[in-house]
This record gives C-alpha cells, sequence and structure tokens, in this order.
C-alpha cells in the first residue's frame, strides 16, 4: 500500500453510482443461490455508511498508470450520507 495517494480521498458520484450498481448486482446474484432476506440496495447503503463495502475502484492517471482504492477507506460527502436506511441491516 503505498505511503501517499496521488487522487482524492473522496468517492465521486459517478464512483458511488458504479459501485452501488455493481455491488447490488453482487448481492441479487448472492440472493438467488442463498436464501436471504435482506434488500440489495439497503445492503449496499448500509456496506458504505460503516466501511465495510468489499469493492475496489481503480483510478487512471495522465500518465496511464493507475491506483487501486479501496471503497473502505474513501470517504463520503455529506450529500452521499444522505440515503435512507433501514438501520437493522446486518
Amino acid at each position: 500500500m503505498p505511503a501517499q495517494y496521488l487522487t482524492s480521498d473522496y468517492l465521486t458520484k459517478f464512483e458511488l453510482a458504479k459501485i452501488m450498481g455493481m455491488r447490488q448486482l453482487q448481492l441479487i446474484k448472492l440472493q438467488n443461490s442463498v436464501s436471504t432476506a435482506c434488500d440489495p440496495l439497503q445492503r449496499t447503503i448500509w456496506e458504505l455508511k460503516h466501511g465495510e463495502n468489499p469493492v475496489v475502484v481503480r483510478r487512471y492517471l495522465p500518465n496511464g498508470e493507475y491506483e487501486d482504492r479501496k471503497v473502505s477507506e474513501l470517504k463520503l460527502t455529506q450529500e452521499m450520507l444522505q440515503f435512507q436506511l433501514c438501520e437493522h441491516v446486518p
């Protein structure tokens, strides 16, 4: 893990949209193979708010290199935290 990243410590709204869609699809597929009664959208929001999202974001730099950042390490803005959430989601 690099000591210092070149990119922002904040999750962008575009990354957020992509992550939410991708994670919900993963949870839906999991739901079909394992009988769980959890709403994928609520679970995704819960993971984001509690820093438990397992997704890694690849950010490309102008020189062609890239940085991989764990979503759990990135900060959310106040706007992003306004999602409605059922607190009982484990």
